[in-house]
C-alpha cells in the first residue's frame, strides 16, 4: 500500500510557524525598547541646567545616591552625587521651584536591585530566544521534508 502525503501541508505549517514567531517577537522587542534611557552627567552640569531652568522634575534615590532627572525637552539624565550631598541639592531645587520626589527606603532599595539585576541584557535575551525558536522551526521543516522524500 502506497501512502501519499499532501506536499503543501509541511510548507504551510512552516510558514505559519515562522509568521507566528515573528508576530510574537515583535511586541516583545518593542516592549524591551520602551524602557527610558538615562544618560549620565556631572553635578556641575546639573547645576548649570538648574540655573538655566531646563529641569522639569527630579527623583532622589538616597540608597544609591543618585538623581533621575527629567528635562523640559524630554531627555532623561542620571546624576550621581557625593555622600550627604542630597540636602544641598534639595535646597537648590526648592530655591528654583522644581518639583522633586524622594523615594522611600524600601522603594529605593527595590529599584536599585532591579536595575542591577536587569543589566541591560533584555534585548539580547529576546533576540536569542527568537533565533532559537526560528532554528527549531527550520529544523522541523527540514526533518519533515527529508522524511517525505524518503517515502
Amino acid at each position: 500500500m502506497v501512502m501519499t502525503m499532501n506536499t503543501r501541508s509541511p510548507l504551510r505549517f512552516g510558514l505559519a510557524l515562522v509568521s507566528l514567531l515573528v508576530a510574537l517577537a515583535l511586541p516583545a522587542s518593542a516592549m524591551a525598547e520602551q524602557a527610558v534611557k538615562y544618560t549620565s552627567e556631572s553635578v556641575q552640569t546639573f547645576e548649570q541646567q538648574l540655573k538655566a531652568g531646563e529641569i522639569a522634575s527630579v527623583t532622589f534615590n538616597r540608597y544609591d545616591r543618585h538623581m533621575l532627572i527629567t528635562l523640559k525637552n524630554g531627555d532623561h539624565v542620571y546624576v550621581h552625587y557625593e555622600a550627604h550631598g542630597d540636602q544641598k541639592l534639595e535646597s537648590q531645587l526648592k530655591a528654583a521651584s522644581v518639583s522633586y520626589t524622594v523615594l522611600q527606603p524600601a522603594q529605593a532599595e527595590k529599584e536599585a536591585k532591579e536595575s542591577t539585576a536587569e543589566g541591560g541584557h533584555t534585548i539580547r535575551w529576546v533576540v536569542l530566544g527568537a533565533v532559537v525558536v526560528i532554528a527549531l522551526a527550520v529544523g522541523v521543516y527540514f526533518a519533515t521534508r527529508r522524511n517525505r522524500n524518503a517515502e
